[in-house]
């Protein structure tokens, strides 16, 4: 089994952007020789390294903020010397067999070379660590069913939370935040690009998720709503520059998140299927021209059984290739 570290020894480094990172681990562990950081799904472990290879001027910002909200993780104080350190690593290993862990100590040789064995368990430096990745595998691409799950975890962490946020586009910055964390894609939000089409409020923006090798998979599209009829023209604009304007690739799957702040989400769930996507080419606002909606399906037992979420498959198709596409909705109950 393989403990990987990063260490505060970047102290030491001559580079001269490593100097934040080191003022911020102090201030993480402070008037300590050691400290073990767990991190059971490497969200911080992760996080870090991205940060310091893309920006590392925005690393403290993350760093803390990931400290601040990540409930897995606990802070433990060790000793210094091998046998009370192995005495923690043994007991990690205990309790999580399997899983990577983040570890910061600030006694490690400034060239990086340094690892040390202890119970088969590896400590790596920084180098090390770099060099690993450069030889790992390449991070597969996620599928529908993936990316959907995601989206349900980040919508469920939110509503938990729900009576912080008071306009959409903290929605959107906190699930744009989630899912980048996720580290299986990369997620870029068109508010921050300056490529918004025009006039978007706050909330109604796209989300576009890429893969690491940088080749588009998908758009999220993203709005709030406090109720849901036949004739909704809000979701029906909403939908329909999803398929016509957005996409202009013809993307297998597309994601529509609605915020819904209905008193009565069940009421509003129904409504959303039954009558809204029913009459969907009914609908003025739907431009159907080019994609009709065939069928829609509830497929939240699929996914979740989390009562504030539902989660419907529609399956759209391409009056000119007869292909079909596939729009994911998930509905999260954000009424206050």
């Amino acid at each position: 089994m393989k403990q990987i570290i990063c260490p505060t020894c970047i102290s030491y480094s001559k580079v001269s952007h490593f100097f934040t990172a080191n003022v911020f681990a102090k201030t993480a562990v402070p008037s300590s020789k050691i400290f073990t950081l767990l991190d059971n799904q490497n969200i911080i472990l992760d996080h870090y390294h991205n940060e310091m290879k893309s920006n590392p001027s925005d690393m403290v910002r993350s760093w803390l903020d990931l400290i601040s909200k990540c409930q897995l993780v606990r802070k433990i104080q060790i000793g210094t010397n091998n046998t009370e350190i192995q005495a923690v690593i043994d007991a990690v290993i205990e309790n999580s067999i399997g899983q990577r862990r983040f570890v910061t100590t600030k006694e490690y040789d400034n060239d990086y070379k340094h690892t040390l064995l202890i119970n088969n368990v590896t400590l790596m430096t920084t180098k090390d660590i770099e060099e690993e990745e450069e030889c790992a595998a390449p991070i597969a691409t996620p599928t529908c069913n993936e990316i959907v799950l995601d989206i349900c975890d980040s919508l469920i962490e939110m509503i938990q939370r729900k009576q912080t946020y008071k306009l959409e586009d903290l929605h959107n910055d906190s699930l744009a935040l989630r899912l980048a964390n996720c580290h299986k894609y990369q997620v870029l939000d068109q508010s921050r690009q300056g490529e918004s089409a025009s006039g978007k409020g706050a909330g109604e923006l796209g989300i576009f998720i890429k893969s690491y090798s940088g080749s588009p998979l998908s758009i999220i599209e993203a709005v709030r709503s406090n109720s849901c009829g036949r004739k909704d023209e809000n979701l029906a604009a909403h939908l329909s520059k999803l398929m016509n304007n957005y996409d202009q690739v013809g993307f297998k799957a597309n994601f529509f998140v609605i915020y819904c702040e209905a008193a009565s989400f069940n009421d509003y769930a129904q409504n959303y299927a039954n009558e809204f996507m029913s009459h969907l080419h009914e609908n003025s606002k739907y431009d159907g021209e080019k994609y009709a909606h065939k069928v829609t399906k509830d497929q939240t037992h699929l996914y979740t059984s989390v009562e504030k979420i539902k989660i419907f498959r529609s399956t759209f198709v391409n009056l000119e290739t007869n292909k079909e596409r596939y729009v994911y909705q998930i509905i999260g109950d954000f009424h206050i």
